[in-house]
């Protein structure tokens, strides 16, 4: 697993805070723009905020219809936060009038320069009431988030997935024409990162299609999972699907890829935690095996197929590739767990053609 630079997280979260601290101490004019960019009723105040990873939100209460929640990059945590705002409001925008997918109204959209304090881009949208789907699902007794609730039935569950297949087929449905430092600290280490990649390398032929490349390309979002999936917590029916900013018409092998989140963590979690490899395995393809059965169910009433292929890319591996490929800091454990041996080329014969090379990134 790849080692972060230290340093550079706590300059991160050092800006990260500094900018809460203005965005706090200006309320009152990021109230007054709440209320200019929303038709209808009189601002109450705010009631409130919410910081995820990337974003942070307040909440404000109006006299009439829904509260409204504006929501920022945090600086720190984002890059290009302008180009990643203008991204998720034309995805919320295409989504919204395209399919029946439950995102939240978007009120309003600007950029930094449209806010006089230069807190950043920001985007304005109708609060949703919900629970994150992967706090609904989890289990209570598990601090990792490792594991699903026991008590969890097979309709409930089904329930979840037949929402969740209608909205992974609705993305499907549309084709595009266009797509949108060394960190070794020993010798060891650096081998290690070396030769993963570089075998990682001779995996491209066999599991990126060359009809990808010309598309059709397919909308994905990297982010799509329980956490961004607001539910009912009484009845699990989903009431929004947030956190669009990492949408983008990629190739279709990445949407044809099953969830890799039908476990809740991330694979590398389990890695992380000292369980063995195939522990995920095991558990995963048991959910795999039911999310595919419902997939089936609701290719039906949408007349496309995607099921056969999310089940090909976990049987093949490509699963793997894709997601390896989408996190480039897990490469090397990924590639040692789960792709090793689908390498086709031995150690000693990469040796031979890049000996040289790897002697000098050693070193």
């Amino acid at each position: 697993m790849a080692i972060f630079d230290e340093l550079a997280g706590r300059q991160r979260q050092d800006m990260s805070k500094k900018w809460i601290h203005r965005a706090f101490a200006a309320q009152k004019e990021i109230l007054e723009l709440v209320a200019q960019r929303r038709s209808g009723g009189e601002p109450r105040g705010i009631v409130g905020w919410i910081a995820g990873s990337f974003n942070f939100c307040f909440r404000v209460a109006f006299t009439e219809g829904p509260d409204a929640v504006i929501r920022f990059p945090k600086p720190g945590c984002t890059v290009f936060a302008d180009e990643k705002v203008i991204n998720e409001a034309r995805v919320i925008e295409f989504i919204r009038e395209n399919t029946t997918i439950p995102v939240p109204r978007l009120i309003s959209w600007g950029l930094t320069k449209d806010i006089p304090q230069q807190l950043g881009p920001f985007l304005i949208s109708d609060f949703i009431h919900g629970v994150s789907l992967s706090r609904a699902l989890r289990d209570p007794a598990d601090n990792d988030w490792l594991f699903l609730k026991p008590a969890l039935d097979n309709k409930t569950l089904n329930g979840v997935y037949e929402q969740i297949a209608d909205i992974l087929l609705q993305l499907f449905q549309f084709n595009f024409s266009k797509t949108q430092r060394n960190i070794a600290t020993d010798q060891t280490t650096a081998k290690e990162l070396y030769l993963a990649r570089r075998r990682f390398l001779q995996l491209v032929d066999k599991y990126c299609a060359a009809d990808d490349d010309q598309g059709p390309f397919k909308l994905f979002c990297d982010d799509l999972r329980p956490h961004n999936i607001l539910v009912d917590p009484e009845t699990l029916r989903i009431t929004a699907v947030i956190d669009l900013e990492f949408t983008n018409a990629m190739p279709s092998q990445f949407s044809s890829d099953p969830p890799w989140w039908l476990l809740l963590a991330e694979p590398e979690s389990y890695l992380s935690l000292g369980r063995h490899p195939e522990e995920f395995v095991t558990a995963y393809e048991a959910s795999l095996g039911r999310f595919l059965q419902v997939l089936q169910r609701a290719e039906k009433a949408r007349g496309l197929q995607l099921s056969s292929r999310m089940r090909d890319a976990w049987e093949t591996k490509r699963f793997w590739f894709n997601y390896a490929i989408r996190n480039p800091f897990e490469i090397e454990i990924l590639y040692e767990n789960y792709l090793g041996e689908a390498s086709g080329a031995g150690e000693s014969l990469l040796y031979n053609k890049v000996r040289a090379e790897m002697e000098q990134f050693v070193q």
